[in-house]
């Protein structure tokens, strides 16, 4: 076949996947650096390129991820903690937890047994890292049991009882070690004086002398407020003078979704909660254009590839019909992660998992990606080897090909919901073969 023929095949085949008449020109840059990229043994550009795109409508899901609430799924660990209610209406907790080791093994003495130093009292530090001034009430501290890699903050930790108090005989929390107040100042509790002494005898142990002690913050129904990591304070007095071992933590917040099974239904996405957006980008039409001039199973080499994705900054119903239903809304809508796969997944690891199933999963992905600050009024994205692994995919016997985007905001609090017309181009050239 001529090469005039041909490239008049190819122009026609990719207006034929265009819905509504879209525009050819609404994706720059999926012919950026062709020729610079272009593998000369795979291509031979005299025998011409076909430019293929898709609009929406090869779109044929949009959702998000998990398909519930699930705390496992929107625990983190920070420098600092979270806790309140967020613009979403998710409640927020957060957990601290610490390792106390001997001095012998750290090498450090700032006392030692011959001082013959006494406790007078241990406490647990907090500053506000946020700029709302005074929080409206106090923010509870509970004991906890330590937690293995990212376990959720666990609700349990708060203990109720019968009683009177100010709630009219109402259940109320009555284990709480105390309670603090965010501010410009920084807020202390003190805690009980048995693990006070427990830390002492371990900084004085030998070497394999070690314990841990865990908080949990929870039930503050305020706004929500960010707390610097804080820290244990023990005062121990030697020789008349006062000595204050500090000790930091490792700090994990959860975010308990309010209508988390509602808003999977929509590409709706978190970073308080690390929910995610999902869209499944069917490549039928792709593949059988491909098919059709020849240019698959080693016919064709993908040249470049790209994605459009924009987020949708007005305000959107989560009921599609109107009236009543609780409203999704983008806020905060900076930088964001992208991944693109040819698979779904849909699980968090955990912390302690092994390293090849953390990769595999949806946390493993976004850690291994950089961000990408927000453009108006989208912004574009190479997917050129996801694209392949999907076609090659779809030669190798697969029922269908498609791709799976992944979407989720980093800016701090930052909400999207994001427009379903993604938009795909991707340039082909014929083998050097053929």
């Amino acid at each position: 076949m001529r090469l005039n023929r041909q490239f008049l095949c190819l122009l026609a085949a990719s207006c034929a996947l265009f819905l509504c008449c879209e525009r050819s020109d609404v994706i720059t840059g999926a012919g950026g650096g062709v020729v610079s990229d272009m593998d000369p043994g795979l291509t031979d550009t005299r025998k011409g390129f076909a430019l293929i795109k898709l609009d929406a409508g090869a779109v044929d899901s949009a959702f998000s991820l998990p398909s519930a609430a699930d705390p496992a799924a929107s625990t983190q660990a920070a420098g600092y903690a979270l806790v309140g209610i967020n613009r979403d209406g998710d409640t927020l907790a957060a957990h601290m937890q610490y390792r106390v080791p001997s001095f012998k093994s750290t090498g450090s003495y700032p006392y030692t047994a011959d001082d013959e130093p006494t406790v007078t009292g241990a406490y647990l530090y907090f500053r506000a890292a946020d700029t709302l001034g005074a929080s409206p009430g106090p923010i509870a501290v509970y004991p906890s049991d330590t937690l293995v890699g990212l376990a959720p903050v666990s609700p349990a930790d708060r203990v109720f009882a019968p009683g009177g108090g100010d709630n009219g005989g109402e259940n109320h929390a009555d284990n709480r070690i105390g309670e603090f107040t965010p501010g410009g100042a920084v807020d202390s509790v003190r805690l009980p004086d048995g693990l006070a002494d427990s830390i002492l005898r371990t900084r004085l142990g030998d070497t394999s002398a070690v314990m841990s002690a865990a908080f949990s913050l929870l039930g503050y129904d305020g706004e929500m407020r960010k707390i610097h990591n804080p820290y244990i304070v023990v005062h121990v007095e030697k020789g008349g003078k006062t000595v204050r071992d500090s000790i930091s933590g490792f700090v994990r917040f959860t975010a308990f979704e309010s209508d988390g099974a509602l808003r999977a239904a929509y590409p709706y996405s978190s970073q308080n909660t690390l929910r995610t957006a999902v869209f499944r980008v069917n490549l039928g039409k792709m593949v059988d254009t491909l098919g059709s001039l020849g240019l698959l199973s080693g016919g064709g080499e993908i040249l470049n590839a790209v994605i459009a994705v924009q987020c949708n900054m007005e305000d959107r119903a989560a009921d599609s019909a109107g009236g009543g239903g609780p409203a999704l809304l983008s806020a905060n809508a900076g930088s964001y992660r992208i991944v693109v796969l040819d698979t779904l997944l849909t699980n968090e690891a955990p912390a302690d998992s092994a390293d090849a199933v953390a990769l595999r999963s949806l946390r493993g992905q976004f850690s291994a990606v950089s961000s990408s600050a927000r453009d108006v009024p989208y912004n574009v994205h190479s997917i050129r080897t996801p694209l392949r692994n999907a076609i090659e995919k779809y030669n190798g016997g697969h029922a269908a090909a498609y791709i799976y985007v992944y979407l989720r905001p980093v800016a701090e609090n930052g909400m999207i919901l994001w427009d379903r017309p993604l938009k795909v181009e991707t340039v082909f050239t014929p083998s050097r073969s053929k």
